[in-house]
């Protein structure tokens, strides 16, 4: 089982602030890894850095082999869900995510295949109909589409309800059995992330 990420000794601050102080960790190919604390304890820091759109201050960071920094294809390689992620409101769902195919040179029909895999069928509606619940799954279809070798989600079931929160973490599980997807998951929430993690 390879190692898609490893994280040594990571400090960060803002100012006076100190958003991280020696964080270190390693996320292996075909796990669920969460990173638990409350709001402005980092984990947000945490994947800016993993993704190489923040330096730390000190310590190193290695992503699918690289240096997210020097290297920031490799953000090709990865699908990211954010907590509040825009998206075009007046695009329709699958015409957006056709799109997607094309700016990614993937087959159209992973379009189609993506929805059916996270169980949404608003083929026609617009984004902006969306509920909170079915934007999430769009979210999800949309870092999908490229099969990534993992899957970055920052707080992703904060604005959603019990019944949709707990949907999601079933579609997590799913798509990790069925796409053999791995998954980094931060939250604030400890007992959502315990039942679907390997590690926290």
């Amino acid at each position: 089982m390879s190692t898609l990420i490893t994280a040594e000794d990571l400090y960060k601050s803002y100012g006076r602030v100190e958003a991280l102080k020696g964080l270190s960790l390693t996320l292996k190919e075909g796990s669920i890894m969460g990173l638990i604390g409350p709001n402005g304890a980092g984990k947000t820091t945490t994947i800016k850095i993993i993704l190489g759109l923040l330096k730390p201050d000190k310590g190193k960071v290695s992503v699918l082999g690289e240096n997210p920094w020097d290297n920031p294809k490799i953000r090709e390689e990865i699908g990211i869900i954010y907590e509040k992620a825009y998206f075009p409101p007046h695009h329709k769902v699958l015409d957006y995510l056709r799109r997607t195919c094309r700016i990614f040179g993937v087959k159209e029909q992973r379009a189609l295949e993506v929805l059916e895999l996270v169980g949404l069928d608003a083929y026609d509606r617009e984004i902006r109909g969306l509920s909170a619940g079915m934007l999430q799954k769009f979210a999800i279809s949309h870092a999908l589409i490229h099969h990534p070798r993992l899957i970055i989600a920052d707080e992703p079931a904060s604005n959603l309800d019990p019944e949709a929160r707990t949907n999601l973490l079933d579609l997590i599980l799913k798509l990790h059995k069925e796409e053999k997807t791995t998954f980094l998951i931060s939250s604030h929430i400890l007992p959502e992330l315990s039942r679907v993690c390997d590690s926290v």
